[in-house]
């Protein structure tokens, strides 16, 4: 059966059909019957929808790329919506939930970024897993309020790096001057220190 023939048929049963707006033939208004719609959703009704943020990229290349990050067991389709937001219809249900879940590491990982300030991406590598000592998230903070130096979980504290805020204060916390410059924690003179040792 061809696709003319199909529409043929979907049009003698009233379950798609045509108007026209103020009788224009410039401006179609396409009908589908309910029934019909869901029936047409129902293979995408657990599909994932993704927005890619930052730097757009071609549909072949993100389908590519995806592919590699992901490294799926079964395959995956890809489809291009609008305003670059796009469907992924998964082959394998676990390839989804891996994806959305990235397992208990990642969800950890959005914790610890979220403790900082507010989470913008996770850096390639360390989504791949390909650098075991630390992990590397984009995160937006406030320069003029302290910054967080430590996490802790489970029992140990992991220090915090920070790229490309070079000039720190150690003993306010905050960026843009050093410690002998710093004008919020009132400088004392030095201490005297009494030593009880026996002469």
């Amino acid at each position: 059966m061809t696709y003319i023939s199909v529409l043929a048929d979907l049009l003698e049963r009233n379950l798609v059909w045509i108007e026209f707006e103020n009788g224009n033939r410039f401006l179609p208004k396409v009908f589908i019957e309910d029934g019909l719609f869901s029936d047409l959703c129902l293979p995408w009704q657990d599909s994932l929808v993704i927005k890619l943020l930052g730097k757009e990229i071609g549909f072949y290349q993100l389908n590519t790329r995806l592919k590699n990050l992901w490294k799926s067991t079964g395959g995956f389709e890809l489809v291009d919506v609008v305003n670059g937001f796009f469907m992924v219809k998964f082959d394998l249900e676990e390839d989804k939930e891996k994806v959305i879940n990235e397992g208990p590491r990642m969800n950890l990982l959005m914790a610890m970024a979220l403790a900082i300030g507010k989470p913008i991406r996770v850096d390639m590598h360390t989504c791949n897993v390909e650098r075991d000592k630390f992990a590397r998230v984009c995160v937006e903070i406030k320069l003029n309020k302290l910054v967080v130096g430590r996490i802790w979980i489970k029992d140990y504290w992991y220090n915090v790096e920070y790229e490309g805020l070079h000039i720190t204060c150690g003993k306010c916390g905050c960026y843009g001057h050093h410690d002998s410059d710093c004008k919020l924690v009132k400088k004392t003179g030095p201490t005297k220190v009494e030593s009880n040792a026996a002469t």
